[in-house]
């Protein structure tokens, strides 16, 4: 059952990247209303704003059951969605600021089954906890394209049809991991050798899973598929979705060996637990200094933190803008709507390989190198600012560039920042700190999108709606670029002030090796 309840955890968080897509029928929504860019930069905004808002449904997680939460995160997205959809039918019955309140619900929706499905599988494994989160989010990091191919292969590819599918493929799709997850499943301490064979299975089936998506993407990018070869992607997607459930049927008859061999190793494990309690006692870790434990307001108070913030909010800022306007840009440079539908997938599979890679290096070259994990956040940083810069100069294939390496750096942004933050201020505050740093992208995505980008394309196009050239976004992502630049001197001055914990953690883990 506790196996159950993880895949169907999974399940839910492949289908939960919605926001993503909003690049896919913002062009829909802009001609339906007659938009100009800053008024549909504000609705991206909006759109963030509510995706990076989780609070509510963290505090609503203890007080009723995770079905519960799952079912009033579908109800906001359907009734946004369709709301949407409607806008886009009947656009004279809607403002502005009416769409706003449609992409703040979506938003917000989004927040209710992401905190259902993480706190979900964290408390069934929490012995696995680092693998639970690298495989629940690599899998919403690929969401949007899993949905993409659904789009296709329901709306044929036109824009104005995507908001009324995710109104009712969200609430038909989510309706089997719902009942997997409707009772409360126990969380036994679970050491990772008696998981391995298992949570490798589920790696290797979401590794496959984004190289399927990035093969179907390529071919669709090459040749127009018709429908039977369309319906054979879905079912080949759908299948490597559902291969995780050959971890529930295949008896796991080394189980009792596993067990002897976990029970050999209590001894040395609660000899490590002792051995890492002195070097608290000693000062590594002591309260309210780096790599303690922080309160919100020790943590808010450090020079640290505010580097981290900065940095979050003009590196996924600038990821913003590229979410938010990749339809008007692939529009301006020449690309056909079902071009940019691709490369919105493209983004999703990059940000899976962003979640999933970072993760993976700077764990490595933390505990043999003594690498401090900011360096890869002013590296996630380069690979943005070279990504805008080749869409300002508008590069031929700017952009397929724009959205695989955006998506990178997207994803490894979000995963690098969290253990950063984990490393930095302790685990004692660790949710809240954790919300105030998320804060920072609609702050990044309101200035760096909405004013900035939303302004200067509106500047270069006065007499229509559309704009054409590479005029229309060659300054306003210069200017990004400057501002993601700055975001990486903040992670290098963060990499230079810690410096020394880093090699503590470093010594520490390496000594813990040699005692086990």
């Amino acid at each position: 059952m506790a196996w159950l309840g993880l895949i169907a955890t999974g399940w839910l968080q492949s289908l939960n990247g919605s926001s993503y897509l909003f690049g896919s029928y913002s062009q829909a929504l802009k001609l339906a209303l007659a938009l100009d860019q800053k008024s549909l930069d504000t609705l991206a905004f909006f759109n963030t704003l509510g995706s990076s808002s989780g609070i509510g449904p963290a505090l609503l997680y203890d007080r009723i059951p995770p079905p519960a939460i799952v079912g009033l995160g579908i109800a906001h997205s359907s009734c946004g969605y369709f709301l949407i959809w409607l806008a886009i039918k009947n656009p004279s019955l809607f403002s502005l600021w009416h769409l706003s309140l449609f992409q703040l619900l979506v938003g917000f929706a989004q927040t209710y089954i992401q905190t259902a499905a993480l706190v979900s599988g964290v408390r069934i494994f929490p012995g696995a906890r680092g693998f639970v989160l690298g495989y629940l989010k690599g899998l919403v990091g690929l969401s949007a394209s899993i949905l993409v191919q659904f789009f296709l292969l329901v709306c044929h590819g036109r824009e104005e049809c995507m908001p009324l599918m995710l109104a009712w493929l969200l609430p038909l799709l989510s309706a089997l991991p719902i009942l997997a997850i409707s009772r409360k499943i126990p969380a036994p301490f679970q050491a990772p050798s008696s998981i391995s064979w298992k949570s490798m299975l589920l790696a290797a089936s979401l590794i496959f899973l984004a190289a399927f998506l990035l093969a179907a993407v390529i071919v669709e990018s090459v040749i127009t598929l018709d429908r039977i070869q369309i319906v054979l992607v879905n079912l080949g997607m759908c299948l490597i979705l559902l291969s995780p459930i050959y971890v529930l049927v295949k008896p796991d008859r080394k189980n009792e060996e596993r067990e002897s061999k976990i029970e050999g190793l209590l001894p040395r494990i609660l000899e490590s637990s002792e051995e890492s309690s002195v070097i608290q006692e000693q000062g590594f870790a002591i309260h309210g200094q780096i790599g303690g434990e922080f309160t919100t307001l020790e943590a808010i108070a450090t020079l640290d933190f505010w580097l981290l913030f900065l940095g979050v909010l003009l590196g996924t800022g600038s990821t913003s803008v590229v979410t938010s306007n990749l339809s008007q840009f692939g529009h301006s440079l020449g690309y056909s709507s079902r071009t940019i539908t691709i490369c919105v997938s493209l983004f999703s599979i990059g940000s899976c390989v962003g979640r999933l890679g970072s993760g993976i290096l700077s764990e490595h070259a933390l505990r043999v190198y003594a690498t401090p994990r900011p360096v890869f956040l002013i590296l996630t940083a380069a690979i943005q600012v070279a990504s805008l810069l080749l869409g300002s100069i508008a590069v031929h294939g700017a952009l397929f560039f724009v959205a695989i390496l955006s998506g990178i750096a997207d994803g490894a942004f979000w995963c690098l920042a969290i253990a950063t933050a984990s490393d930095l201020f302790g685990l004692a505050s660790f949710s809240s700190i954790l919300n105030i740093i998320t804060f920072a992208c609609p702050i990044g995505a309101l200035l760096l999108s909405v004013l900035l980008v939303g302004s200067i394309y509106d500047a270069q196009n006065e007499q229509g709606l559309l704009c054409v050239g590479s005029r229309c976004f060659g300054s306003s992502f210069l200017a990004v670029a400057i501002c993601c630049a700055i975001a990486g001197v903040g992670f290098a001055a963060l990499a230079r002030r810690n410096k020394g914990f880093y090699h503590g953690i470093h010594a520490c883990s390496s000594s813990s090796s040699r005692a086990l």
